[in-house]
């Protein structure tokens, strides 16, 4: 071989032996290794303690390594897994990826005000507010002109209404409410969750018999009258007996429907039975053939008339007057009241509508706020400034964009730490998002859009740092990371292996059967008999009882009970080997044992004997699966072992005794 071609051969050797990536060498935090891939103390540690977590007793250097071991054979299953290439398939990622969604919520959301909006909104169901409301209609998007138009006429009808003036008047004159005819802006009582967070804030936060500052909603601006603030009823369950409205129904036929009404009622209270009533009366198709039940309801949740109704009934079983609806005529009986449940009791439910409900912009402008100084958002205010001034009509016809003149795409809105945002990058937002705003100027549709865009930036800035950023969420998504591509793996060489693999199984069993054959056992009972004529009395009763097919252990003790014989052992025996009784048990009948030192005579009954034969594979082929898995594993651990090298560092395994207190 040419020389000055050896050396470089073995220069190359050289290199590629010392030259490895920085994260991939190992220091004096891996705890072991399996070929260039590395496990740190804090990994194995963090997972001992989550799986042994309240089991104080399982923290001994010996439960320690055994830990170790099976954690070694888990990380070279996750190897393999990774060799054969499973944590690039799509299917793989697509499961992690929806594990991922669900594990950083609790990343992404400020506790302290999620936690102080669960206790305000159940704080709020303890009680019920009577409100009317005018209404100035507002688009969310309306540009600033049509906004102080809108406020300055809510302004006008509060302080006319602080001067005296019916407010029920006021809302026919100036309210856009659909139905503000025949509401006067009534809405009646309502609770929690059941109006808009902003419209439920004024209405609670606003004394009894006083006006609310203007609010504003998505619908637009509010003016609230609070007339009354009474205790949470709580919900109702009642059953209805329903008589139809028609449409347009003249005086005449409305007359003969509530004539009608009123004499099932009058049959109600008489003692009629009420769901025969319900079968031939009731007009409500939905609940007729159910003796009228209703699902139950609170305040706010049906027509008002007929929820007041409900609530005036005290006592299960009680009958209310007939109550008209828009849907017609009511009779309505109770079954039950149900009061507010216990705030641990609600706190799943109120989670989820919490999360759902408007209030959560309260928990998402938190998380905001917190995350903008903790990842180093810097904003240029003047390159916002002109961007938003700078939009024009143009800009929202079908493909979003600047002036071309004014500005380069590369030109900054605001960094965080590593990552820079520009207006190119906001522009392809935009041509995404632009359609969600359809009203106001382009500058106004341009500023929201800014704000979306620079709020969803900073998210997924927060997303995609998780891992560094909290340790433990590391931790937590390698666990799914690794337990997915272990579950896939195990599948492919291991449980379906063992399950399809017929004739494998079966000579397993064969190669195994001493541990599928059942162990001799016998069903018997001994008694003690203190002289020979109560001996040979118990022999001739026991010798006619083992006969008896039928006998059972207990029906041979209850027929023998006596004064001059004891029992000293009943039930199952099993053979154990060199043990004195194994002479006997193999055979049904009745023994004469050697007398004890007393002298006192044993007589042994044997009743049933199992001579312990091979179970059929049939019956035992779940068990015989399991322990072919087992072996399967053994061998293929065995085989990774040695396909992959294992290395301890003694002194890191010190410090981890040294961590759980060795």
């Amino acid at each position: 071989m040419n020389k000055k071609y050896a050396y470089f051969i073995i220069l190359f050797i050289f290199l590629l032996i010392i030259y490895q990536p920085v994260s991939a060498q190992p220091d004096n935090r891996t705890l072991f290794a399996i070929d260039y891939d590395y496990v740190s103390i804090e990994e194995f540690s963090y997972i001992y303690k989550k799986n042994h977590s309240g089991n104080d007793s399982a923290f001994t250097k010996s439960d320690i390594d055994t830990y170790l071991d099976l954690y070694i054979n888990f990380k070279l299953k996750v190897k393999e897994a990774r060799s054969l290439g499973l944590d690039t398939l799509l299917s793989y990622k697509n499961e992690l990826k929806t594990y991922r969604v669900q594990l950083i919520k609790p990343y992404l959301t400020e506790k302290d005000v999620a936690k102080a909006l669960l206790v305000e909104a159940y704080d709020r169901m303890k009680y019920e507010v009577d409100v009317s409301h005018i209404l100035i209609k507002l688009s969310p998007d309306a540009d600033p002109e049509d906004t102080l138009k809108a406020y300055r006429k809510a302004i006008e009808i509060k302080t006319l209404a602080e001067k005296g003036e019916d407010f029920g008047k006021l809302a026919v004159k100036y309210s856009e409410e659909p139905m503000v005819n025949q509401t006067k802006g009534h809405l009646g009582y309502f609770t929690a969750f059941q109006m808009v967070y902003p419209f439920e804030n004024a209405a609670y936060n606003t004394p009894v018999e006083e006006i609310s500052i203007p609010v504003r909603t998505r619908f637009g601006y509010h003016v609230l009258f609070v007339h009354d603030k009474r205790p949470g009823q709580g919900k109702v369950g009642v059953s209805h007996i329903m008589i139809r409205f028609t449409p347009g129904m003249n005086q005449q036929d409305s007359v003969v429907l509530r004539n009608r009404i009123f004499e099932i009622h009058e049959r109600a209270l008489s003692g009629y039975a009420w769901d025969e009533l319900c079968l031939e009366y009731s007009e409500d198709m939905n609940t007729k053939d159910r003796g009228g039940k209703l699902s139950p309801f609170g305040v706010g949740e049906m027509a008002p008339n007929l929820a007041e109704a409900a609530f005036t009934l005290t006592e299960p079983g009680k009958i209310s007057d007939p109550v008209m609806t828009t849907y017609g005529w009511h009779i309505l009986r109770l079954n039950d009241r149900i009061p507010i449940k216990s705030f641990e009791a609600l706190k799943p439910a109120l989670s989820r509508k919490v999360e759902q409900d408007s209030r959560s912009d309260k928990s998402h402008k938190a998380l905001i706020t917190r995350l903008k100084p903790e990842n180093g958002f810097v904003e240029f205010e003047d390159m916002v400034k002109a961007t938003i001034n700078s939009a024009d009509s143009s800009a929202f016809n079908g493909s979003w964009r600047l002036p071309p003149e004014s500005f380069s795409a590369s030109d900054i809105l605001f960094t965080l730490t590593d990552s820079v945002y520009t207006i190119d990058k906001f522009e392809n937002f935009v041509n995404h998002n632009y359609r969600k705003l359809t009203t106001g100027t382009p500058a106004t549709r341009t500023r929201k859009l800014y704000v979306m865009f620079s709020e969803y930036e900073i998210i997924e800035y927060e997303k995609a740092h998780l891992e560094t950023k909290y340790p433990d969420f590391g931790f937590l998504m390698n666990e799914y990371r690794e337990g997915i591509l272990l579950f896939e793996i195990m599948d492919q060489q291991i449980w379906s292996p063992a399950s399809e693999d017929t004739v494998g199984l079966k000579n397993f069993y064969v190669n195994n059967l001493s541990d599928y054959t059942a162990k001799e056992t016998a069903s018997l009972v001994i008694f003690t008999v203190s002289n020979d004529q109560n001996a040979e009395d118990l022999l001739r009763k026991l010798k006619t009882l083992i006969t008896d097919s039928a006998a059972t252990l207990d029906t041979i003790i209850e027929r023998t009970e006596s004064d001059q014989f004891r029992v000293i052992k009943n039930g199952t025996f099993t053979k154990q080997g060199g043990h004195i009784m194994d002479e006997y048990i193999r055979k049904v009948g009745v023994y004469v044992l050697e007398n004890d030192q007393s002298g006192i005579k044993r007589i042994l009954a044997v009743n049933e004997y199992n001579s312990g034969e091979v179970h059929p594979f049939k019956e035992i082929k779940g068990n015989v699966i399991a322990d072919y898995q087992k072996s399967l594993e053994k061998e293929w651990i065995a085989s990774l072992k040695k396909k992959y090298h294992v290395k301890i560092e003694k002194r890191a395994l010190k410090q981890v005794y040294r961590t759980f207190g060795f």
